[in-house]
């Protein structure tokens, strides 16, 4: 386990695909849990300054390429697999 309030970001390889954060790696808060972190670098409509937007998903939840795909960095949750039998 990371050391509390600790975290990394390394450049993300975006294969091609613009929607991909620029920035993934995870974070450990007070309780010892794990985030994964993801961070986009933007540019402010007004001001014409750059930013980053991040966003956090529990690390248990493993990230698939179609997250990663998406423009928010996570895959909406649907019930369409709520009919397979199996």
């Amino acid at each position: 386990m990371a050391k509390p309030l600790t975290g990394s970001l390394k450049k993300n390889d975006k294969q091609g695909i613009e929607t991909r954060p620029d920035y993934r790696g995870k974070i450990t808060v007070l309780d010892g849990q794990e985030f994964w972190l993801s961070a986009w670098i933007n540019t402010d409509n007004e001001t014409g300054q750059k930013y980053m937007s991040l966003k956090l998903k529990a690390k248990e939840q493993e990230v698939t390429p179609h997250d990663a795909g998406k423009a928010n960095g996570f895959a909406p949750q649907t019930d369409a697999d709520d009919d397979i039998p199996f």
